[in-house]
């Protein structure tokens, strides 16, 4: 079993070009022997994810919710044009209410989803073949899986 782990930034474009404004990039902070340095700081490319099931579901649930409650021209592809988008159709765009009330069902199944994957994972290493000998991936996931769930409930609790 192998775990791919990476930290990536992504931004909304806001240009005065129609073609940009509101183009989702990744934003890679290049590191001093890139030989785009010279150049620039940061590359910005748009991004891909190879989620492979894992909160894939989610993701549509969520950049649907962004797209109709905030960026209405947002494009993205997952088998399918804007999957998930249509699920809010019934909202106005404009209703907070029903924005923040969406949002806060979209955090609680991220936590939900991302633990139930986490329990899978511990299982199936439990299952693995004798080729794979180190669980501290994993040990390490839990861990920042804990700290996010931690993080979320003080910002629960404390409404900030």
């Amino acid at each position: 079993m192998m775990a791919h782990s990476y930290d990536a930034n992504f931004v909304f474009l806001r240009s005065k070009n129609p073609d940009l404004d509101g183009l989702m990039v990744e934003a890679i902070i290049l590191n001093d022997a890139s030989p785009l340095k010279s150049s620039a700081e940061i590359l910005l490319r748009v991004p891909e994810i190879d989620l492979r099931y894992y909160l894939e579901r989610w993701t549509n649930d969520l950049l649907g919710w962004v797209k109709h409650f905030f960026l209405p021209e947002l494009m993205y592809w997952a088998w399918t044009e804007n999957p998930g988008a249509s699920e809010y159709n019934s909202f106005d765009p404009g209703d907070q209410m029903a924005r923040d009330e969406i949002l806060l069902y979209l955090r609680e199944a991220f936590i939900a989803e991302a633990e139930d994957w986490k329990n899978y994972c511990r299982a199936h290493q439990e299952k693995a073949d004798a080729d794979v000998t180190s669980t501290e991936w994993l040990e390490r996931e839990d861990e920042l899986f804990d700290q996010l769930a931690q993080r979320e409930k003080r910002h629960r609790n404390h409404g900030t």
